[in-house]
């Protein structure tokens, strides 16, 4: 590309970039609280290191499948909020409700334990 094409180009002004960034970071900052919070709340829960390895990973290898499945389902989208919008929002909403849950995992942990060992009696 010459440097005349580059000129041409229409330049993404500095608010775009920043929640650009805004959404990259949070992505980060939850997938890094996942991965500092659980594993410990996993252990301490009585799990072993080969299940919570495996519950680790299920987290990518889910999105491996999920995010082409939920880039097609928004391409097809025609909300009045545009394509993106309506799938960024669920999901958004997901992760906030997930990080919200983090702190009482061990209780929860806990009361399903509780429940299984009553529904095999």
């Amino acid at each position: 590309m010459s440097a005349a094409e580059h000129r041409n180009w229409p330049l993404v002004p500095l608010r775009h970039l920043v929640l650009l960034n805004a959404l990259t970071g949070g992505l980060e900052f939850s997938a890094s609280a996942i991965f500092t919070y659980v594993p410990p709340m996993l252990l301490k829960a009585g799990v072993g290191d080969t299940f919570m390895t495996t519950v680790m990973g299920l987290g990518p290898l889910i999105g491996i499948f999920a995010i082409p499945i939920i880039g097609q389902a928004s391409d097809r989208c025609t909300s009045r909020y545009g394509r993106r919008r309506p799938f960024i929002f669920a999901i958004s909403l997901g992760v906030i409700f997930a990080m919200l849950l983090i702190p009482y995992a061990e209780v929860l942990s806990l009361y399903l334990h509780e429940e299984s060992r009553i529904q095999a009696l």
